[in-house]
């Protein structure tokens, strides 16, 4: 199961890879946080205010499931559906075919071929539509969604949101320097 965003944590940062939002990048502007083109992240001092935004926007630190969001709990901002900080799908311009990140899937129903105006596209589908997206547990739970599968694997690797990059990028930062067959610390 992979979810539509990457939290990596080091002593001091936090940051925060996730499809574009215009509504999440204000909530991340607004914590302090600053967006990185180099690595196209949002990174922010690790505080008890970006702590409580992320479990505000996407759970607590849990399970990965996938869930049922009803199409009352959807929100619409700009040219997205959201619920909380998980982008559901986005439509870019009204001719334009639906995007939708990584762990979304239609249950049932289509999505429409066409949706909005020039000036102002919207996401649209079909009467039937049913969607399931990958999120964490506690989001779920707490949002009162239909659990509907769940990957006990993702609970017992706690590395395994992150990337091998973002691996070897803290351990050279602590000093570790993989490949290094003379180093006496590693147990450390």
């Amino acid at each position: 199961m992979k979810t539509q965003f990457t939290i990596t944590e080091t002593v001091d940062k936090i940051a925060i890879s996730s499809p574009f939002s215009h509504s999440n990048n204000l909530i991340f502007k607004a914590k302090g946080g600053q967006w990185d083109p180099e690595s196209k992240k949002w990174i922010f001092d690790r505080t008890a205010v970006t702590a409580d935004m992320i479990i505000a926007m996407f759970g607590e630190i849990s399970q990965l499931v996938i869930a049922r969001v009803p199409m009352s709990r959807i929100a619409e901002h700009d040219r997205q559906w959201k619920t909380g900080g998980y982008v559901i799908a986005i439509r870019f311009r009204h001719n334009s075919a639906v995007e939708i990140p990584d762990g979304v899937q239609l249950a049932t129903g289509l999505w429409s071929p066409t949706g909005g105006t020039p000036a102002a596209p919207r996401v649209t589908g079909s009467a039937d539509l049913s969607i399931t997206m990958v999120m964490r547990r506690s989001y779920a739970e707490r949002e009162g969604f239909d659990i509907v599968a769940t990957d006990d694997d993702a609970v017992s690797n706690p590395l395994s949101d992150y990337s091998v990059r973002d691996l070897l990028d803290e351990l050279r930062r602590r000093g570790i320097y993989p490949g290094d067959d003379d180093q006496k610390d590693l147990a450390a």
